[in-house]
C-alpha cells in the first residue's frame, strides 16, 4: 500500500489540481492523507468534498495550524501504507506514475526511491508542454553513504521520493519542528540511517513557484526564524560529519552550498549590530564562515560578514533594491 501526505494551509487555488492528479495514479492500494493546517480559506471545504466524493482513498485528517512539519508528521502517523509518499499541495504528479514507480522499479530491500522532477514556474509555462512521461531507469543502487558521497544527492525535497514507512518507523525519523530546511533535515537523517537506496530518471513531479510562495516572502522577523532553522541544520550537519568521516567532504560541500541561500535571508533579516554579532560568532562557531566555496558569491558573503557597517550597507540596498525590484523576477531563491 502506498501513502502519499498531502499538507494544506490556504491552497485552494491549486488543490483540485493537486487531488485530482493524485486520484489518477494506477496504484491498486493506495491512499491520500490530506491534513489541513487550519486552512482560512476554501480548502477545507474542498477537502471535504472530495473525501464524500472518494471516503476509500482519501483520510482527512483537521488540526490547528502548526506548519509544514506537524502537518507532515500528522500525516506520517496515521499513514497506513508500506511505502510512503509526500506531495504539496500547489503542486502535482503526472498520470500512473506512482504506479509505474512502484510497479516498475520497487523492490522489497529498498528503503528509499529517488524520482526527478520539472519545476514549473512562469517562465517554464511559456515554453514547455506536458508530455506525461513516466518511463525511466536505474541510474543508482546501494547503500546511502555511498550514494552520498557519489552522486552527491539533493537533499532539498521530501516530494521527489517514496519511503519505505517500516525503515523511516524502525529509525524513528521525522520532520523536525522548524521553520526552513525541513526537508533538508528529514532527508539527511534518512541517508545517515544508511538506507538502500535506488535513484531512477523517471521525471513524474511538477513543483509549482508561485509569486506567492512562501519560501518568497521576505519580512525581516520571519527572516530571523529562518536563519535560526538554518542555524540548526548546519548543528546537525557539523553533529553528522563527525558521526560519519566516509561522507563528511560530501557534507561540508553540501552546507558550503546551503550557506548561500541562508546568507539571502541574512541580508532580509534586518539585524541590529548586536543581533548581528550574535549570529556572526554562531557562523564562525559552526564553521560556517569563512566561505571556502570558489566563486564571487563566496567571496561578496565573507566580505559582508567581516563587520557591521560592511552587513548593514549591503543588508539595506538588499531590502530596498534587491527584494522588490529583483527577486521577483528570478527563477530560484
Amino acid at each position: 500500500m502506498l501513502s502519499v501526505i498531502v499538507p494544506v494551509y490556504n491552497a485552494e487555488a491549486f488543490l483540485v489540481r493537486c487531488l485530482d492528479s493524485l486520484l489518477n495514479q494506477d496504484v491498486e492500494d493506495y491512499e491520500i492523507v490530506c491534513v489541513n493546517d487550519g486552512s482560512t480559506d476554501k480548502s477545507g471545504s474542498i477537502l471535504k468534498e472530495y473525501k464524500n466524493a472518494y471516503p476509500q482513498v482519501l483520510t482527512l485528517v483537521e488540526q490547528e495550524n502548526q506548519g509544514l512539519p506537524a502537518a507532515r508528521n500528522a500525516g506520517m502517523a496515521v499513514a497506513k501504507g508500506d511505502q510512503i509518499a509526500f506531495c504539496d499541495s500547489d503542486d502535482y504528479v503526472i498520470p500512473g506514475a506512482y504506479g509505474y514507480i512502484l510497479k516498475t522499479f520497487w523492490k522489497e530491500d529498498v528503503d528509499v526511491l529517488k524520482f526527478n522532477s520539472i519545476t514549473v514556474d512562469r517562465y517554464v509555462q511559456k515554453e514547455w508542454k506536458e508530455t506525461n512521461d513516466v518511463r525511466g531507469k536505474v541510474l543508482f543502487e546501494g547503500r546511502g553513504t555511498r550514494y552520498v558521497v557519489e552522486r552527491a544527492p539533493n537533499f532539498s525535497f521530501v516530494w521527489s521520493y517514496i519511503y519505505n514507512n517500516a525503515f523511516l518507523s524502525r529509525n524513528k525519523i521525522t520532520f523536525r519542528p522548524i521553520r526552513q530546511c525541513e526537508d533538508v533535515a528529514f532527508n539527511l537523517d534518512v541517508y545517515m540511517c544508511d538506507p538502500y537506496v535506488m535513484q531512477v530518471s523517471s521525471n513524474i513531479y511538477r513543483y509549482t513557484i508561485s509569486d506567492g510562495q512562501i519560501t518568497r516572502v521576505r519580512e525581516p522577523h520571519r527572516m530571523r526564524s529562518v536563519v535560526d532553522s538554518y542555524m540548526y541544520l548546519f548543528e546537525n550537519m557539523n553533529a553528522y560529519m563527525l558521526q560519519e568521516p566516509e561522507i563528511k567532504e560530501a557534507l561540508l560541500a553540501y552546507k558550503q552550498r546551503e550557506t548561500i541561500p541562508c546568507m539571502s535571508r541574512v541580508l532580509s533579516a534586518d539585524y541590529t549590530r548586536k543581533e548581528f554579532l550574535s549570529v556572526r560568532h554562531s557562523f564562525l562557531k559552526l564553521e560556517v564562515l569563512p566561505m571556502r566555496l570558489q566563486g564571487k558569491a563566496s567571496k561578496v558573503i565573507n566580505v559582508v560578514m567581516a563587520n557591521y557597517l560592511m552587513y548593514w550597507m549591503a543588508s539595506f540596498l538588499y531590502r530596498k533594491l534587491f527584494l522588490p525590484y529583483v527577486l521577483p523576477h528570478l527563477r530560484r531563491n
